[in-house]
């Protein structure tokens, strides 16, 4: 069997991957298990050194890395960019002599998986204008494929009117196309099937959409795409 690597964007076929036996998949788990005890042994600074070396090879290679993440899974080029630095980053902070000392002497055998249904709550008090600013974001970063965005909108009834009227002027004013593109912020979809809603409030806003009166079912479609279901909290 084979997998094939398609740009979202435009459709074109990339490459193709051949899929893995079984025996394959075991002899590289096998692999990991053993480089992981030797990993442990390694001395914190030398584990540093490696950690440093990660980082200049994520910088010096960013621009290739972000365009392969446009092309394979669509996401916008900058925060591709983004993303890569972000990991540079964690690279250089964790290498920190003093940072890797003090890991090193409380190390916790824990992983922790911070996503999750993050809901975005709007109250009466809030500054509506900077409140859509970090709306449009928090939803339709990365396309609405994002772990930690912002799953669901709720407002109370004080407020609902003008930042309903407010965030639905902006999600109209966001440019879809290719994510290699100036000026883009939505891209495509994982997949083509990732549709649902209710009562739009964009329409034909496919694959950005802002919907109200929702069923529990369309809900949860919702949330797997760049649609945003907004509660109004009376």
């Amino acid at each position: 069997m084979t997998f094939d690597s398609i740009n979202p964007a435009t459709g074109e076929h990339i490459t193709t991957y051949a899929t893995m036996q079984p025996s394959q998949v075991q002899a590289i788990l096998g692999q990991c298990q053993l480089a992981q005890r030797t990993w442990g042994k390694t001395a914190v600074e030398d584990r540093a050194q490696r950690m440093m070396a990660a980082h200049d090879v994520l910088m010096d290679n960013r621009e290739e890395y972000a365009r392969l993440m446009s092309a394979e899974m669509g996401k916008i080029y900058a925060q591709g960019l983004a993303e890569v630095e972000k990991c540079a980053w964690g690279c250089r902070y964790y290498a920190g002599r003093a940072v890797a000392a003090e890991a090193g002497r409380a190390l916790k055998k824990c992983v922790l998986e911070l996503g999750g249904s993050d809901p975005f709550i709007l109250l009466e008090d809030a500054d509506i204008d900077k409140a859509v600013e970090a709306g449009i974001f928090s939803r339709f970063q990365a396309s609405g494929q994002s772990c930690i965005a912002a799953k669901r909108f709720i407002v109370v009834d004080a407020v609902y009117d003008e930042f309903e009227q407010k965030f639905v002027a902006a999600v109209r004013r966001l440019k879809m196309g290719d994510p290699l593109a100036v000026g883009v912020f939505i891209c495509p979809q994982a997949r083509t099937d990732l549709r649902g809603g209710s009562d739009s409030l964009c329409p034909g806003g496919f694959p950005c959409s802002v919907m109200k009166n929702l069923q529990q079912k369309s809900a949860e479609m919702s949330c797997k795409n760049s649609s945003m279901p907004a509660i109004h909290m009376r």
